[in-house]
């Protein structure tokens, strides 16, 4: 979880000098065409949840690290589960297709 938190910031802080949320009210985002809006709009928006994806994940680790995520009930002597304090699934918000 921590090198994940650790990927996400550096990709946002990497690709949010090209794509700052304040540029979607600048007024050069405002002469582009639609489709050049529409790309810079997901991907803004996209750098915007990444940011906030990063922030979850290094929180998780925290907890991991603390021992506090530590998840008896699904723990077996083959497999120990650290999932009791498990906030987002990166790999199924980006993959998914519904809201659900």
């Amino acid at each position: 979880r921590l090198l994940l938190g650790i990927l996400t910031t550096v990709i946002y802080s990497q690709f949010n000098k090209y794509f700052p949320l304040s540029g979607i009210l600048s007024e050069e985002y405002q002469a582009r065409s639609l489709l050049s809006k529409l790309l810079m709009m997901i991907i803004t928006g996209k750098l915007a949840l990444w940011r906030y994806m990063a922030v979850w994940t290094f929180a998780e680790a925290t907890f991991v690290i603390m021992g506090i995520s530590y998840n008896k009930s699904l723990s077996t002597p083959e497999y120990t589960d650290w999932t009791a304090v498990y906030n987002v699934n990166f790999w199924n918000n980006e993959t998914s297709i519904t809201l659900q």
